[in-house]
């Protein structure tokens, strides 16, 4: 597709109710007429960032948040029930949930942990677990994938 293309896909999706994220959740409480003005106000270009979308445009300023998209950006966006990023999805809310795991176990042995970093890693976690809620998948889950060694890179066995 065209950067067009996209840009058209993705605000076709968010008025159609496909799409969560900050944009998404601006545009569902606005009027149809309103929210279609706001929305090609808006979004001017789509990247695909792993395990969701950007629509910062690089063009007007560079990005704040650099690489830190699931970190409670309002510029980062995501299809419901994207089956096609669910793996992707699984290891790095592993990776996050074993590093929280892991400064957790630092804090209790006394040592100390710089608060944003624990934030940052809460906040990475739960838009994670967010977005594989709309896959059906929860926290419950996530501790068989670690089991089973997703969290390693390893395919995801089911």
């Amino acid at each position: 597709m065209t950067p067009a293309q996209k840009v058209a896909k993705v605000v076709a999706d968010i008025m159609d109710g496909h799409v969560s994220g900050a944009v998404a959740e601006i545009a569902k409480v606005l009027p149809v007429e309103v929210a279609h003005t706001f929305l090609a106000a808006r979004i001017h270009t789509v990247h695909d960032v792993g395990p969701g979308m950007c629509i910062h445009d690089f063009q007007m300023a560079p990005c704040p948040r650099h690489l830190q998209c699931t970190v409670n950006c309002d510029e980062y966006i995501w299809l419901k029930h994207d089956a096609s990023r669910s793996d992707e999805l699984k290891r790095q809310a592993a990776v996050a949930y074993v590093s929280l795991q892991n400064v957790q176990m630092q804090i209790d042995g006394q040592a100390l942990v710089e608060p944003d970093w624990m934030r940052h890693l809460r906040i990475r976690y739960e838009q994670l677990m967010t977005q594989l809620a709309t896959l059906d998948f929860d926290e419950a889950d996530l501790m068989r994938y670690i089991d089973e060694g997703g969290c390693n890179g390893e395919s995801d066995p089911g």
